[in-house]
Parts: structure tokens; sequence; C-alpha cells
């Protein structure tokens, strides 16, 4: 064999096959200190939304900080751990769910690469962490899973604006387990209520305060960074065309005999918060997407955020690339697939 075909075999055994080995590994922790170096933009998430931690229970007398009084908890780890850190930890998260799905290294770099995930990377958002640890913590079996899911509902509603539609899905999915409903919902209330009422007048009325009576930082972010259709056309419009794609797609995958995944309605479920309720940020638009990698994809945003924005128009057609790009991204995972969604589960705990 010559020593160019053994180059070859050797990176396909790294980057094409599935995430397990240390050499995987030492790759996805090179890029993941590589993006310490990535250039950031003047106030940036991680200071508008954790620099103020430490502030405690008067993080409210910054009438611009809206994130819900459970943050002081929750975000406490992503402030020690600092923008840089926050990045790092962002990229070995999309590690970990690469090797729990069975993905490739080449997945995993479709989407460290991507425009939309490096969109976050310059604003050292927490939004990729907020969604992806609880998609993560929700499939994690054994003795503690009604605890861990418990944490992660209790993330999700860090950006209930976002999540809505998946904290539904999960919640229809533990009907038929009402005990383990009731140890998550339990968990999840321990961790949001009880410091919610701390404070004179409680934290979670000085949150709806600073909700109701916004400023114009955040009004301006409201607007211009808005993944929502229904804030910018209407929610009867939006929910005609969100009901119109969905619709399409299921008579679709309905034609072609495939199975849906539980990353398929999770990616549905997330587009549908972020496209139907007031406002979502663009900083999450990359885990819908995300949830079903592939280089074709990622070109694809390429082209379409690239040309939107040379057409300086990418702002009111944000929400539509979104809508398309799921919609792509699980046509062509259904046609990847090729087998019963039960098969890949099997698959992915053979490997995990």
């Amino acid at each position: 064999m010559s020593a160019a075909a053994l180059r070859l075999q050797a990176y396909r055994a790294i980057f094409g096959a599935r995430v397990t080995s240390y050499k995987q590994w030492i790759v996805i922790a090179v890029v993941a200190l590589l993006f310490v170096f990535m250039p950031q933009l003047p106030d940036n998430d991680w200071q508008r939304n954790a620099a103020d931690i430490p502030h405690g229970l008067a993080v409210y007398q910054d009438p611009a900080y809206i994130y819900p009084p459970w943050a002081l908890l929750l975000f406490f780890p992503y402030y020690l751990v600092t923008a840089a850190g926050a990045r790092i930890v962002t990229v070995l998260m999309i590690g970990l769910l690469a090797q729990r799905r069975g993905w490739s290294l080449a997945q995993f770099l479709s989407i460290t690469l991507a425009p939309l995930f490096l969109w976050t990377m310059v604003l050292s958002s927490a939004d990729v962490l907020v969604l992806l640890i609880p998609i993560i913590l929700w499939d994690i079996e054994g003795r503690c899973q009604p605890v861990l899911r418990g944490l992660g509902v209790a993330i999700l509603l860090l950006k209930p604006q976002v999540t809505l539609f998946l904290l539904l899905y999960w919640l229809r999915q533990l009907l038929r387990q009402p005990r383990q409903l009731l140890l998550v919902g339990v968990v999840a209330v321990a961790i949001t209520l009880p410091i919610s009422m701390i404070g004179s007048p409680s934290l979670l009325a000085q949150w709806f305060a600073n909700l109701t009576h916004p400023v114009a930082v955040n009004l301006d972010h409201w607007v211009y960074n808005n993944l929502s259709l229904s804030y910018r056309y209407g929610l009867p419009f939006a929910l005609i065309v969100v009901a119109l794609a969905f619709g399409g797609l299921f008579l679709w995958m309905r034609a072609r005999r495939q199975r849906w995944s539980s990353d398929d309605v999770t990616s549905l479920a997330l587009t549908a918060s972020m496209l139907l309720t007031p406002y979502s940020a663009n900083q999450g638009a990359i885990v819908p997407i995300a949830l079903h990698p592939s280089w074709r994809i990622t070109l694809l945003q390429y082209v379409l955020v690239f040309t939107f924005a040379i057409l300086n128009v990418y702002a009111i057609a944000d929400d539509w690339i979104l809508l398309s790009l799921v919609l792509i991204s699980i046509v062509l995972a259904a046609h990847r697939s090729g087998v019963p969604e039960k098969k890949l589960t099997e698959s992915y705990a053979q490997t995990n």
C-alpha cells in the first residue's frame, strides 16, 4: 500500500470513525483550546449575563439584567470559568454529544466550524450550553436520572422562551411515568423556587419588573437579534408557516416510511419555540441544526449567511434561514440513516 493510501486510511480512522478513542479526544481538546484565541465582539454575552453574578441579590439593580433568579445558581459556573473557559466547555460539550450520539470526528468539526456556531463563540454565549447540557442530561440512565433530568429542566428554564415546546415534549414523555415526573418536578422546583422568593421585593418580582420595563439596550437586542417569526409577522402568520413546514416534513417522512428519532423531535421543538415565541436570539440557532451534523449543511450555512449578509438583509431573513436549515438537515439525516430509529439507538448504545 502506498504512503498516500496509508495516510488516507489513518485520516479516515481518526476523522471518519465514531468518536470513541483518546486520539479523537485529543483533536477535540485541541479544537476547544484554539477557541481561547477567538476574537470577541465588544460587550460579549459573558460580560452582559455573568459578570454581575457576584452582586448576588443586587443583580437586578442593573435594569438590563433579564435572566431569572435561578441564574444566580446555574450561571455561577459560567461566571467562574470566564468567557474563554465558556468557549472551551461549549466545544467539549459538543464533543461529548458527538460521542454519545455515535457521530464521527468529521461531523463534530462540521458543527464547530459552522458560521452559526462561530457567531456564538465571538460572543462567548451560554446559549449552546443552556440548550445542549439538558439534552445530554436527559438521556443519561441510572438511579440519578430524575435528579439529572430535573437539573436539565431547571437549566432550560433559564431560557423558557426558547425551550417551551421542548419542555412540553419531555413532559409528554413522562406522563406514563408519574413517579419520575414527580421527582423531576420536585428537583426543578427545588432549584428554581427558593431563590426566587428571596429578597424584598422578591427576586422573582424584580425579574418581572426588568422584563416588563426593558431598557434601550435590551430593546435593541430584541429587535435586531431576534429569530422570532411571530415578532416580525404576527403569531397567526407564524403558526401557519410553521404548521405548513412541519406538516410537509411529516408527510415526506411518512411517504418514505422514515422513523422519527428523538433528535428530530427535539430539533423541531426548539425551532418551533424560536420561531413562535416573541423573542429568541441568534446565539441559539445552531443547536437544532447541530443535532443533525453534516458538512453539506455547514457549507449551505456559509452560502446563506454570507449571501444575506452581503445583501444586508440577514437580520430580516434569519428566521427563514433557521427554518430552512433545520428542515434540510432532518431530510439529509433521514437519507443518511436508512435504518429504523430502534437500530440507530441500539448502535449508539453499543458504541457508548
